[in-house]
C-alpha cells in the first residue's frame, strides 16, 4: 500500500511522475492563490507524508490535525515554516535540502548582479514593446563589473561561491563577517576584510547573504544605505532586512 503524500501547491511534472510511483499523489491544484488554511486542515488529516515548501506553514495545528503523520519532506534549506517542536514531540522526522542549494543561490545571485549591472530587464521590456532606435551609444547606460568592488555581507556558503564567481571576472572582493578569516583564506579567496560601514563605503556591488535570525534583524539600516556610493547596486540574497 502506498503512502499518502500531501503537496500545498502544484510541482514540476516530473516530480509529480516520480513521487507517485511510491505515494498516492494529493496537491493543491491552483497556482494563482495559496491553499485556504481551513482547506489544508481538512487535507492533510489522513496524510502520513507532507510536502512541505512555497513556505506555506505547516504550524503546530497542522502537524496536530495530521493524525497519521508520520513524515515532513521540506524542499527547503531550513524550513523555518515548519514547526518543528511539534513534530518532534510526535517523534515526526523533517528532512530539509542539502546544502547544495546554496550553489545555486549564489548562480541567481550573480546573474542578479549581472542584469542590474547591465540593466538587462529594462533593456529586454524596451525592446519587446518595440521601442528601440538607433541610439545605442545613449540607451541603457549601465557598469561594467570587471575592476568594480563587490561587498559581500556574510562570508559563508553562498557569499563565497558569490566570492569565486566574482574573482573570475576580475572585481575586487571585500567582506564583513562575524569571524574574520585567516590570511591564508583572505588571499586564497583573494577577499580583503571590512567594518561594515567601510564595506558599505567603498562597494560598487553589495550582496547581503546573512539569514534572517534574531542577530541580524535590521543589521542593515537606513545610516548604512545612506553611506553608499549613489551608484551602487544592493542586492539582499538571504534574509538581512532592514529595520
Amino acid at each position: 500500500m502506498k503512502p499518502k503524500l500531501f503537496v500545498p501547491q502544484p510541482i514540476p511534472e516530473a516530480a509529480v511522475e516520480r513521487i507517485a510511483r511510491r505515494c498516492k499523489l494529493t496537491i493543491y491544484p491552483h497556482t494563482d492563490r495559496p491553499m485556504p488554511y481551513k482547506e489544508m486542515l481538512a487535507a492533510v488529516r489522513d496524510q502520513e507524508i507532507l510536502y512541505a515548501l512555497g513556505e506555506i506553514p505547516y504550524d503546530k495545528k497542522v502537524i496536530d490535525t495530521a493524525a497519521k503523520l508520520k513524515f515532513i519532506a521540506a524542499m527547503h534549506s531550513s524550513a523555518k515554516f515548519v514547526d518543528k517542536d511539534a513534530a518532534t514531540r510526535r517523534g515526526i522526522p523533517v528532512s530539509i535540502l542539502p546544502s547544495r542549494i546554496a550553489r545555486t543561490t549564489a548562480e541567481f545571485t550573480f546573474a542578479l548582479l549581472m542584469a542590474t549591472a547591465w540593466r538587462i530587464p529594462e533593456a529586454d521590456r524596451f525592446l519587446r514593446d518595440g521601442r528601440w532606435r538607433q541610439n545605442q551609444s545613449m540607451a541603457f547606460l549601465g557598469t561594467r563589473m570587471f575592476d568594480k568592488t563587490l561587498g559581500i555581507v556574510g562570508l559563508g556558503t553562498i557569499g563565497t561561491d558569490v566570492a569565486i564567481k566574482a574573482r573570475a571576472c576580475r572585481m575586487r572582493i571585500i567582506y564583513n563577517k562575524r569571524t574574520q578569516l585567516s590570511p591564508a583564506e583572505e588571499v586564497s579567496l583573494g577577499a580583503e576584510y571590512r567594518s561594515l560601514m567601510d564595506l558599505f563605503r567603498e562597494s560598487d556591488f553589495i550582496v547581503l547573504t546573512p539569514a534572517l535570525t534574531k542577530a541580524t534583524k535590521g543589521m542593515i539600516t537606513a545610516e548604512l544605505i545612506a553611506m553608499r556610493k549613489p551608484s551602487a547596486i544592493l542586492i539582499n540574497v538571504e534574509g538581512a532586512r532592514g529595520r
